[in-house]
């Protein structure tokens, strides 16, 4: 909490947690306190006590599954192999594939573990692994620094190029949250009930692109 303050992040620790307090009336659109008279699921017939599942596979046969098929499962493959690497290629102006596109992802999912090893060639260290400095593992028989730094500034999410008319900053993610979007609509049922773990920042500028604002009672402007 301390390290948060200190970069300059406000976080709202005076007020309880939201799933903590009990007989909390809701917030109507109307600005008004209410107590909540109908259960949502109930006054819905079209929803249904269904679990969430995946339509070519049953929880028996993932539950058997490592972790990377896993993965692989929950990402749409087609479109990293058709898109991704074909414009990471072109960037790196070599070839790469597959195996080692998801080694570099795999280094930067443990490296995201651990806060506060850098540069990032100490994850590459010939030294002996201490547990006072330097990284807590070598990514060396995952795959060389150098490839690991290539693909790190050459990876592209996006085969489309970019509009004319205007600067979208967000144009290189675009065409890959669809797609995963997609994957999931096509391959993935929800339950009839989901739960977001809460972790939020104040922020209350609405027109920030990239930063969703939700309401909140005591911060009517949202945080």
């Amino acid at each position: 909490m301390a390290c948060l303050h200190a970069e300059g992040i406000e976080v709202d620790t005076k007020q309880p947690a939201l799933e903590n307090v009990t007989n909390e009336p809701l917030l109507s659109t109307a600005w008004r306190w209410e107590n909540p008279r109908t259960c949502p699921r109930h006054a819905d017939v079209n929803i249904k006590n269904s679990k969430g599942s995946w339509n070519n596979f049953s929880w028996l046969t993932i539950a058997d599954m490592d972790l990377l098929l896993i993965f692989r499962m929950r990402m749409p493959e087609d479109f990293i192999r058709e898109v991704c690497i074909p414009a990471t290629t072109n960037t790196l102006r070599e070839r790469t594939h597959s195996p080692r596109v998801y080694k570099w992802l795999g280094c930067r999912f443990f490296m995201a573990c651990f806060v506060g090893v850098l540069p990032v060639k100490k994850w590459w260290s010939q030294n002996p692994i201490s547990q006072f400095e330097g990284a807590p593992f070598w990514c060396n028989d995952m795959m060389l620094l150098g490839q690991f730094r290539a693909i790190d500034c050459a990876i592209r999410y996006t085969g489309k190029p970019p509009p004319n008319k205007f600067q979208d900053k967000f144009h290189g993610m675009h065409e890959l949250q669809d797609t995963f979007n997609k994957h999931y609509a096509k391959n993935y049922t929800p339950s009839w009930l989901n739960c977001l773990d809460e972790s939020r920042n104040t922020w209350l500028n609405k027109h920030c692109p990239g930063f969703m604002i939700v309401e909140r009672k005591l911060h009517q402007l949202g945080n």
